[in-house]
């Protein structure tokens, strides 16, 4: 729907001719089955009523320009909706988002708020009405995260007298993931809301809220895998929505599958420039920057310098973009990850704060922090001690002013900047252990303080800087596990990757995080407890040796025989997981699935060599891979790298899995959304974990 020209009409027409432009801006927009299913009954006119189901579909789209102007539609034609000012309220402000609504705003929504109480005719929609004027009650004072907590706090209440609606239930799940504390990576809130929004999602599978929120709740580490196929979904059901082509790429992010990132951003970045912002719609909605960043950070994690180079060239190349946190973020987030990335620390020292100048900056500390820690990364990299210093202090300059505004997780997160830049300047002043332990208060706080919606990722991880700093101080074990680290959190990042790489000539990049020895409940053992660690021969090769063609897709493609010895007490059942992390470092996707067995019996000393295919093995246990219900030998390309092909056998402490095979439509899919069910139900019943790997690419 194109706003301005459709707003404009509004402004200058009579009442037949405004009806007549919204038939046509509504031609040009979605349907309402390319948004999902929303049914909201309210005590509107049944004319309206399609149309206010559509409005509050855009509303949990975040989309919020178009939701406003479809709800101040739905008021010019039934002037006694009290719902419709409702929505007009509930768009003047973006709980996820790190936008804060200007007094302006903050009035317009206590207005609507009141017209709406003033016409509500049902209890129901009082509570509604009720949730959002809390939000805006008392517009003068400049008190965000309380209005935060009011407006959830009516949410509940309104989800306690109707808990079976689904749109109270919707909402409500939006203000718990809104107010998670800023020092909780994983909140209750977060398990909370996802409860919520599964059984929503039982109900109506359409649900455009029910799946966006459910997206949002899995944004934190350990949860980005648990409900994959509803974020594969979830763009599927708007396909033209930007915001819904956006979001599943917070989670392929997290996964470090960068075609998928680029992918689904491409599409957003180009739907964000059909959807105007602004009272006049005048700006470039914030959204377009937001795909940008996350394109620009996925080129750069592929090598794709030129490619990232482009699109920053493209947002800087765009006029009126709207005048928001996103965009301050964006334009500065995006150069300063550029040079970072890419070492290019020359580049990142002369990096210019708080440009363009036209952007209200003293708004937006985190947003200009981020310069300011390009600048002094890139000082310190190159001894610039003096400079590097300069932008510690600007850094916690900002920190204070966030705090003093109430913003504790952008104070947090520009603590963790600071704290990195102030590490790098004992490194170049040759204090090695302060170096350290201020880099490893960096990480510590780093991995404290929730990941914010707004960025992709940390504009570089402190563990991976930590790990750099390690392997310049010549101290290569504590640097590898210091990348490794860096690669659990953010999977398949390039530099991360390359550093680990430059220490050990085998990348292997497991799927789950594992100590030693996990006691039943995932906890580690003490060392005195611990027992000798399992163990996996393969006897077709040596640990790291090449791989016999026999075993492969070039030859006759025979699983190998597999043995494991010193299996922990109390074990009850295995694991094998078979995968091809190369495929993930060097395409952005998923590692491949090249073999999953599970349920296999805890009396096991082994596989035999050549399981025959089939789902269900004559020991009870259930096998699956890309190539369907079977062992997919390696197969990488003759003219490429080795492949490091790795076998992992995990020890449960419980008998079976409940886990089935998916039948999802195609062999790679099914083998994937098996995998994550099975990763996921061994969680808390890992005793031990063994490991080995093999080498190969097609003979020429």
């Amino acid at each position: 729907m194109r706003l301005p020209s459709f707003r404009s009409k509004l402004a200058g027409l009579g009442l037949a001719m405004v009806l007549t432009a919204r038939a046509g801006a509504q031609s040009r927009s979605h349907d309402a089955h390319d948004l999902g299913t929303v049914r909201f009954p309210v005590s509107c006119e049944s004319a309206v009523q399609r149309d206010f189901n559509r409005a509050v579909a855009l509303l949990h789209h975040m989309t919020y320009p178009q939701a406003r102007a479809e709800f101040e539609q739905i008021a010019a034609r039934d002037p006694r909706c009290a719902m419709a000012h409702w929505g007009i309220a509930m768009t003047l402000f973006q709980p996820l988002w790190p936008t804060r609504p200007s007094l302006e705003e903050r009035k317009h929504g206590w207005s609507e708020a009141a017209k709406a109480e003033s016409l509500a005719t049902t209890a129901r929609e009082r509570l509604f009405v009720t949730s959002v004027a809390e939000f805006f009650r008392e517009p003068d004072s400049n008190d965000y995260w309380q209005r935060i907590q009011r407006w959830a706090a009516g949410l509940e209440t309104l989800h306690a007298a109707y808990p079976q609606d689904a749109e109270a239930s919707a909402f409500y799940a939006l203000a718990l993931l809104a107010s998670v504390p800023p020092n909780e990576v994983s909140s209750p809130n977060q398990t909370r809301a996802a409860s919520l929004l599964l059984d929503i999602y039982k109900r109506n599978p359409d649900h455009p809220g029910a799946m966006h929120y459910i997206v949002h709740a899995a944004d934190v580490p350990g949860r980005e895998r648990e409900q994959l196929a509803i974020v594969r979904k979830y763009a599927r059901t708007a396909p033209r929505n930007p915001h819904a082509l956006h979001m599943p790429t917070h989670i392929y992010t997290r996964l470090g599958q960068w075609n998928d990132v680029i992918e689904g951003n491409l599409r957003a970045a180009e739907a964000a420039l059909e959807v105007p912002a602004g009272d006049r719609g005048q700006f470039v909605w914030d959204e377009f920057p937001h795909a940008v960043e996350y394109l620009v950070y996925a080129y750069l994690q592929l090598g794709s310098n030129d490619k990232a180079l482009a699109q920053i060239k493209r947002l800087d190349a765009t006029p009126n973009l709207q005048p928001t946190f996103k965009t301050a973020f964006h334009l500065a987030s995006t150069k300063a990850r550029y040079a970072l990335e890419r070492h290019a620390w020359s580049e990142a020292a002369a990096l210019a704060p708080r440009v363009p100048a036209s952007l209200d900056w003293d708004r937006f500390p985190w947003a200009e922090g981020v310069t300011w820690f390009a600048r002094g990364l890139g000082a310190a990299r190159l001894s610039h001690a003096a400079d590097a210093r300069v932008a510690a202090d600007r850094l916690d300059t900002l920190a204070s002013h966030a705090r003093a505004s109430g913003e504790d997780l952008f104070a947090r997160s520009i603590d963790v900047l600071s704290l990195d830049v102030r590490a790098w300047v004992a490194q170049a002043e040759h204090d090695p252990a302060s170096a350290v332990a201020l880099m490893q208060r960096a990480a510590a706080l780093e991995e404290s303080t929730p990941k914010h919606a707004v960025t992709p990722a940390p504009t570089i991880p402190a563990q991976e800087l930590l790990g750099d700093m390690l392997a310049e101080q010549a101290r290569p074990v504590e640097a590898r596990a210091a990348y490794k680290r860096a690669l659990e959190l953010y999977p398949n990042r390039r530099n991360s990757v390359r550093g680990y790489g430059r220490k050990r000539r085998l990348f292997v990049l497991a799927t789950l995080s594992l100590v030693p020895a996990l006691g039943a409940q995932g906890t580690p053992a003490p060392a005195a407890q611990r027992p000798n660690p399992m163990i996996l021969t393969i006897s077709g090769w040596p640990d790291g040796g090449p791989i016999p063609v026999k075993f492969t897709q070039a030859g006759e493609q025979l699983s190998p025989e597999l043995k494991w010895s010193n299996v922990p007490a109390g074990t009850q059942s295995f694991v094998v997981n078979m995968l091809d992390p190369d495929v993930s470092i060097q395409r952005g996707t998923e590692t491949q699935p090249h073999w999953i067995v599970w349920n296999i019996p805890g009396t096991s000393t082994g596989l035999p060599e050549g399981v025959k295919p089939g789902g269900d093995l004559p020991d009870g246990s259930h096998q699956i891979s890309a190539s369907g219900l079977q062992y997919r030998g390696p197969g990488a390309a003759a003219n490429g790298p080795l492949h490091h092909y790795t076998f992992e056998v995990y020890a449960l402490d419980v008998a079976k899995l409940d886990v089935t095979a998916s039948t999802a439509a195609t062999p790679v899919t099914a083998a994937l959304e098996t995998r994550a069910a099975v990763m996921k139900a061994i969680q808390g019943h890992v005793l031990g974990k063994a490991v080995y790997v093999g080498l190969f690419k097609r003979p020429q």
